[in-house]
């Protein structure tokens, strides 16, 4: 059939042509003289008769019937055996083998999704465990404390810490550990139990630096990760700060006397870096009135749509602003400071910030500051509470060492001692809540710590036989 169709096809071209190479001749032959040269004129018409037979023959070639497919596209386009696409396969639709890879690889890539946004909530949940709420920071007549959490989308490493160091000694604490995620947290969590295991009295910062350093090399070093600190010692008998600074930006301390700022710099590298690094100890002297604002770098690097930086400028401009207001104003102003500058978009870091307010000078240890009498001071209390104890006389223990209360109202030992009384009463919500808030003032004493552990673990047990 495909061989008749294009015969046809073929005779049909070439009588077409034919006679209009015949016409052509004519016309020819009537516009050019070609004098007596009839050969010529014979020539020329066999020439043109064979070149449009010619040309006839290759469009009957290509000719194609009706209903059949071209040769040289039947195998491209008729569907394989097998294949399901068919003939009634949908336009545009994808082949079962293509369709079934394509949704593998999007279940792959919902899968990751999940998996990062787990990992960042939990490192979320890790981070909110390892920074302080503002209520659980020390509280006392002589110094004060507020400070400033506002996490990034991706919560980072920041934290900050403040640790009852002796009776009348507190340390303080800055750190940025970089990059995101569980990794992170853990990081963060690791240094902040470093830096409590050696807040204590007479601990030099500078010292206790190097030896969180020698614990983090091990685990970081060769990594990306690093972490900057800032780590202080203010001492309320003398007013005397001590401090060291792990490649961390400089904090401030502001004098209210004459309104002055002084940056506490140091120039030290960050933990985690290099091996057996020597940190450098500096020290400041504070008057009562004096505040202490240490910070991370999510505070001076926020940026606006511009790509300008908040700045240590605008920073030290809303602290000495604030200079007459309280700590939690202060706080809260450069919170809104940062947030109408970057015009409320997301924090690209972590903001957090720790103000301390230097209020009065503290008593040493030996000195009873208030005596209403032979009886009535601190020693004859305490003397007096323990003995009642031991002789079984619970309640008016008790009582004596609420009195001993009056005199240092953060005795920590008084108040776990009030707890235990409690807890021989039966009085177990009592005991509890007397033994956490001396484990807040005085998180290192091994007796606040192992009844506050038994308390804990009673209820855990109670609460389990109840459900």
């Amino acid at each position: 059939m495909r061989t008749a169709y294009r015969f046809g096809i073929f005779l049909l071209s070439w009588i077409g042509a034919l006679g209009a190479t015949a016409v052509a001749a004519l016309v020819l032959f009537d516009l050019v003289d070609l004098g007596e040269g009839t050969d010529m004129r014979l020539a020329i018409v066999v020439g043109l008769a064979l070149g449009s037979g010619l040309l006839s023959f290759l469009v009957a070639r290509g000719a194609t019937p009706p209903g059949e497919v071209r040769e040289d596209w039947a195998e491209a386009e008729v569907p394989a055996a097998g294949d399901s696409a068919g003939e009634d396969a949908a336009p545009g639709s994808l082949p079962a083998a293509e369709s079934e890879s394509l949704s593998a690889a999007l279940n792959e890539l919902k899968d990751i999704q999940d998996g990062k946004r787990l990992e960042l909530k939990m490192s979320g949940r890790i981070q909110r465990r390892v920074v302080p709420r503002t209520e659980e920071l020390p509280t006392r007549p002589e110094i004060s404390f507020n400070a400033l959490y506002a996490p990034a989308e991706n919560t980072g490493g920041d934290i900050f810490d403040v640790v009852r160091a002796g009776k009348n000694g507190y340390a303080l604490l800055a750190a940025d550990v970089s990059g995101r995620g569980v990794p992170v947290a853990l990081l963060s969590a690791l240094i902040k139990n470093a830096f409590r295991s050696r807040a204590a009295w007479g601990i030099d910062p500078a010292t206790a630096l190097g030896e969180i350093n020698a614990e983090l090399v091990p685990v970081i070093g060769g990594s990306d990760h690093y972490a900057s600190a800032f780590y202080g010692f203010l001492n309320l008998e003398t007013g005397a700060l001590s401090y060291a600074v792990a490649g961390h930006p400089a904090c401030m301390l502001l004098h209210r006397r004459g309104c002055v700022i002084e940056d506490l710099a140091g120039s030290d590298p960050a933990l985690g870096v290099i091996e057996g690094t020597i940190f450098s100890a500096k020290d400041a002297l504070l008057e009562e009135g004096d505040r202490i604002l240490l910070f991370t770098d999510g505070v001076t690097g926020a940026r606006n749509y511009q790509g300008e930086t908040f700045g240590r400028d605008r920073l030290a401009d809303v602290f000495v602003g604030c200079k007459d207001d309280n700590l939690s104003a202060l706080t809260g102003a450069i919170l809104s400071g940062i947030n109408d500058f970057t015009i409320g978009s997301p924090h690209a870091d972590d903001v957090v910030a720790l103000a301390c307010e230097f209020r009065s000078f503290a008593r040493d240890e030996s000195f009873n500051r208030h005596t209403l009498g032979e009886e009535e001071d601190y020693l004859s209390l305490s003397r007096r509470g323990a003995e009642l104890a031991a002789a079984g006389k619970i309640e008016e223990a008790i009582r004596v060492y609420e009195r001993v209360l009056r005199f240092e109202p953060e005795d920590a030992r008084a108040i776990n001692n009030i707890g235990t009384l409690f807890w021989r009463l039966g009085r177990k919500d009592m005991a509890a809540t007397r033994f956490r808030e001396a484990a807040r003032l005085d998180p290192n004493d091994p007796r606040i710590v192992r009844n506050l552990s038994l308390v804990e673990k009673i209820a855990a047990r109670d609460e389990g036989g109840v459900g």
